[in-house]
């Protein structure tokens, strides 16, 4: 025994050097393949989890957002067509007291019952021009022509040669008495124009004739509604049901109007309001259908950009965006510390032997079942190795437990230096180890058994300064030279540490015959 625990006289720096050795060996984790650990896992799932969360949340405020937007540009443009009947209806009423009243002017009536059309014209040029409007066209009670004025504005100059008493006596003519109506009158064969007309009797004092004054629906008319309701005008006619809508009037640019033009027919009783895209730009559209005389349909599109609406909810979802962002990073970082915190301990019980610091005996077992699959799956071989110290119930009993834990490191120092980052080396229990080879050559097996058997017989020095020598037997079985079932390879690599206890040769190899 004395041999055996034989105390030489270190120096100071080698004692120093060597409870550093002990203290870091202390830490050390053994080359095994762990399994992917619960700290992880739980990351894994936590933060896709909490990320999916917010995106989820997310999504739904930016849906919640749009719908809100769209109820509130609904009842905008519902605010809109009121205010636009309201004006719309001011205006025809202020149109017709100012016919009635021009009827009614005496110098006016005195005109009208003379036979000179160029006089009764002349007549008819100074109350178009006192009331402002485009086109004034007398008639007789029969309907005929009896005299016109028109103003020289835009989109009406004087040379329209299409324009025939015919024309405009047929397109007022069923117009009642003090009523109104919306057409457009067709000027030439490329030009058309909608009118509003208002039509009155005229007296002297038996009724001789009918006034009607015609008003243009043009951009400008358009215009003027969108500044008293913030909302885009588009009037549109169509002769019948069956044909096409035709832009007349707008406060927009082309490509809008076409836009609306084309949602038009989706806008229905049961369906009120309609989407249309135009560019990188969403519309929300409704339709007010104004009149369907003389076999014409007149109805103007109040529309509105969603972008007015959704500006102020875009600039809020920037700023949600950018704080969700924010959120995942911060839940990031703190799920990984506290599973880092909490769960990787749990880890390290789980699968680390606490005293070494090598793999324990569960991940020694789950690593051999991965080479047991890997053998029947790729044809891998591997090499199994069973050991435990020589000498070592001696240490521990004389020197106390506290020496033999320091052995137990240090021989699991040495061990875990000599394999290679593909093998496992594990701690099974006491002074038992087990290491796992990727390879099932024997000759490698025998050298690394051979390197491991070496180095652990070096003199070991305690923390104390206390010089001990152990030993190491090994058994080697291997797979698949001496079969597969891992329980049987275990059992055969043990009967060869024992072997090579007996016989003092540091290893044994369990011989092919042997299954």
């Amino acid at each position: 025994m004395a041999n055996e625990l034989e105390v030489a006289p270190p120096s100071a720096a080698w004692n120093a050097l060597q409870r550093l050795k002990f203290a870091v060996a202390g830490r050390r984790i053994g080359r095994a393949q762990r399994p992917q650990s619960s700290e992880r896992r739980l990351v894994f799932f936590l933060v896709p989890f909490l990320i999916a969360f917010q995106i989820g949340g997310f999504a739904l405020v930016w849906l919640v957002n749009r719908r809100i937007a769209g109820d509130n540009i609904e009842d905008q443009l519902s605010s809109s067509t009121q205010v636009f009947a309201y004006a719309a209806g001011q205006r025809r009423e202020y149109l017709k007291q100012a016919t009635e009243l021009v009827s009614k002017d005496q110098g006016f009536r005195a005109a009208v019952t003379n036979n000179s059309r160029r006089t009764v014209e002349s007549a008819l040029i100074n109350q178009n021009a006192r009331v402002g409007a485009n086109l004034t066209v007398l008639t007789d009670l029969q309907g005929d022509m009896a005299g016109y004025a028109k103003a020289i504005t835009r989109g009406y100059p004087t040379d329209f040669s299409g324009l025939t008493d015919e024309t405009l006596a047929s397109q007022v003519r069923d117009i009642l008495p003090g009523g109104d109506g919306l057409s457009v009158l067709q000027l030439d064969a490329g030009s058309q124009i909608l009118y509003q007309w208002v039509k009155a009797v005229v007296n002297t004092p038996e009724p001789v004739g009918y006034l009607t004054f015609g008003f243009q629906i043009d951009d400008q008319i358009a215009t003027q509604f969108r500044q008293i309701t913030n909302s885009e005008f588009v009037f549109f006619s169509r002769d019948g049901a069956t044909e096409p809508w035709q832009e007349r009037a707008s406060s927009v640019g082309s490509e809008v109007q076409h836009a609306l033009n084309a949602g038009l027919d989706r806008v229905t009783p049961e369906k009120p309001f309609a989407n249309v895209r135009i560019g990188a730009a969403d519309y929300r559209m409704m339709v007010v259908k104004l009149s369907s005389n003389y076999g014409q349909e007149v109805a103007v599109v109040v529309a509105r950009p969603l972008d007015r609406v959704l500006g102020s909810f875009e600039r809020l979802e920037r700023v949600f965006a950018g704080l969700i962002c924010f959120n995942v990073l911060l839940s990031a970082i703190a799920v990984y510390r506290g599973t880092r915190k909490i769960v990787a301990p749990l880890d390290q019980v789980a699968f680390q032997d606490s005293l070494t610091g090598l793999a324990n005996r569960r991940l020694f077992e789950l690593n051999l079942k991965l080479a047991a699959e890997n053998l029947r799956s790729l044809g891998r071989g591997y090499a199994l190795m069973v050991m435990d110290l020589n000498k070592f119930k001696a240490v521990n009993d004389t020197l106390g437990h506290a020496a033999g834990d320091q052995v137990l490191k240090e021989a699991a120092h040495r061990l875990h230096a000599v394999l290679r980052a593909s093998d496992t080396v594990a701690r099974l229990g006491g002074d038992e180890f087990a290491v796992l080879l990727v390879t099932a050559d024997s000759a490698k097996a025998v050298e690394i058994a051979a390197l491991m058997v070496e180095r652990v017989r070096q003199p070991m020095t305690l923390a104390d300064g206390k010089v001990v020598e152990v030993g190491v037997s090994i058994g080697i079985a291997r797979a698949p030279d001496n079969g597969t079932d891992t329980t049987r390879l275990m059992q055969l690599a043990d009967d060869a540490m024992y072997a090579a206890k007996v016989g003092r040769s540091g290893y044994s190899v369990t011989p092919l015959s042997a299954r």
